[in-house]
């Protein structure tokens, strides 16, 4: 009996651990059903822009970030003169209907889903090059950690960031010691300084909205490290290929 009991607590914190790389895809009718959003009035108090998606906000740079989009927030997007969706989540489209409303509005798409690992930035940098920050939303289910990675991969390559600046931008606060001793590992000390002027500035949590990027378990711990290799990565193919353009 105690080891059933063992055996059953162990599952429950592995699946725990794992849950929330297990988020459910984004279906078309989920994605454009107007309405799905439905929130408390709890909820309603964290929307940071009418009309947007929950946990909606903009960068200076530009990029507006936040949670799955319905469609009359796709077209409230579309208003603000955004013209790139970038989803972070899987896409169930099979009667092409997602496609046809973004196309009808002039809106290109990319889908880029991932979980506990950044993806290889081939997929989407050079695309994504092709527009303005400004016209950019980029979303994950609610617009907090797989979105807080990618916006601080996006702020070191496109903006040139540090790492350290990046990550704490988009953190949750009080996620702060953990991320260090991660930045630490990998050789990037953060000092107090950008701390006190950068933590969770571009976080859901400190703009109108809740949450942000954590590191509490593996899974959150592996998706850091993957996005450090990922923009360590591209930098290495720049200077490969700043020396190749200046020996021709």
């Amino acid at each position: 009996m105690f080891i059933k009991r063992r055996l059953l607590y162990s599952a429950k914190i592995i699946l725990g651990m794992a849950g929330w790389m297990i988020s459910p895809p984004i279906y078309a009718d989920n994605l454009i059903m107007e309405g799905r959003n439905t929130q408390t009035v709890d909820e309603k108090k964290h929307t940071a822009y009418d009309g947007l998606p929950k946990n909606t906000r903009q960068t200076q740079e530009g990029y507006w970030v936040g949670s799955n989009p319905s469609l009359s927030e796709i077209r409230a997007l579309h208003a603000r003169n955004v013209k790139l969706i970038v989803t972070l989540t899987p896409v169930f489209d099979p009667d092409g209907s997602l496609k046809a409303n973004l196309e009808a509005l002039g809106m290109t798409h990319i889908n880029i889903p991932f979980g506990g690992q950044f993806p290889r930035p081939t997929r989407f940098y050079q695309r994504m090059l092709a527009f303005e920050p400004h016209e950019t939303y980029i979303h994950c289910e609610h617009g907090g950690d797989r979105t807080g990675a990618f916006l601080a991969y996006m702020l070191v390559m496109r903006h040139d960031w540090s790492v350290q600046r990046a990550f704490l931008s988009v953190l949750h606060p009080l996620d702060v010691s953990r991320l260090r001793n991660v930045l630490k590992r990998r050789g990037y000390a953060t000092d107090q300084a950008d701390i006190d002027a950068y933590l969770g500035i571009y976080s859901p949590e400190k703009n109108g909205g809740y949450g942000g990027l954590k590191v509490r378990s593996m899974d959150y711990i592996r998706l850091i490290h993957t996005t450090i290799d990922a923009m360590e990565q591209t930098k290495r193919i720049r200077i490969r290929e700043a020396k190749l353009a200046s020996s021709r």
